[in-house]
């Protein structure tokens, strides 16, 4: 089946992302299979590869389970709703304490099945998503801060510096489970203190690990270059949890 005309014409300051996605819901929502989809807006393909990267998403997207997420993080839940899931979201309480002696790279992976193993009984056609995010600098582990003082703290120690965010991420069914994680390298220019209790004041971090979000006004105006995803460092490596999903 196709999902364009014989002659589709996009131009790219006609079909806006926000439109292209919020047609293909609708489609989604209405059959599993999109057999035709059409668009005239001008005389160009320069929009195409945006179309079939949404086609490819349905297939990622597809799972016979119903999906949970137990996270009380709103990007988490965000992101998953752009990722074109549909889920249900559990409120659980989880201690979050980890051994010392871990390694701290594995902390996350290790919260994440904590998580996971705190919802205990899944029916067949279920399925739960859990993660956990920490920020690495030297070996050293920066959760979510406490206080202003504590937040402070951390944005200074991350000034000028490069640190490592690692996301753990645990799928689980009543008969399987999947443990992976993903880093990503951040970088920030210097940052001033009267930036950082500026940021603080007004944006309030202390719902993030290392004291920031890379969506927030610190990260617009402070990082300078990141290696690796974009949206691991908010909290999920979303392109990463679709391709695990669909091999689950």
């Amino acid at each position: 089946s196709n999902l364009f005309d014989a002659n589709p014409s996009i131009t790219y300051c006609d079909c806006l992302m926000e439109t292209l996605h919020s047609r293909f819901k609708e489609a989604i929502q209405t059959s599993k299979h999109v057999t035709e989809i059409s668009y005239a807006y001008g005389n160009t393909h320069d929009f195409l590869f945006l179309l079939f990267n949404e086609s490819l998403m349905i297939q990622y997207t597809l799972t016979p389970y119903k999906i949970f997420l137990a996270s009380k993080s709103p990007r988490r839940q965000e992101l998953l709703r752009t990722a074109g899931i549909d889920f249900t979201l559990l409120q659980i309480e989880v201690d979050e304490s980890f051994p010392p002696e871990l390694n701290s790279e594995l902390v996350p992976e290790y919260l994440a099945e904590k998580k996971a193993d705190a919802v205990p009984e899944l029916k067949d056609d279920e399925l739960l998503i859990t993660a956990d995010t920490v920020v690495v600098l030297n070996h050293e582990l920066y959760n979510k801060p406490l206080t202003n003082n504590e937040a402070l703290q951390m944005l200074m120690q991350l000034s000028g510096k490069t640190h490592t965010v690692i996301t753990g991420v645990c799928i689980k069914s009543n008969k399987h489970k999947q443990i992976f994680s993903e880093q990503t390298e951040v970088t920030f220019y210097d940052i001033s203190e009267a930036q950082a209790l500026f940021y603080i004041e007004n944006f309030h971090p202390f719902d993030k690990a290392g004291s920031y979000g890379i969506q927030d006004w610190i990260g617009v105006t402070s990082i300078r270059y990141i290696n690796g995803c974009y949206f691991n460092v908010m909290g999920l490596p979303v392109s990463r949890l679709l391709r695990e999903l669909s091999a689950f």
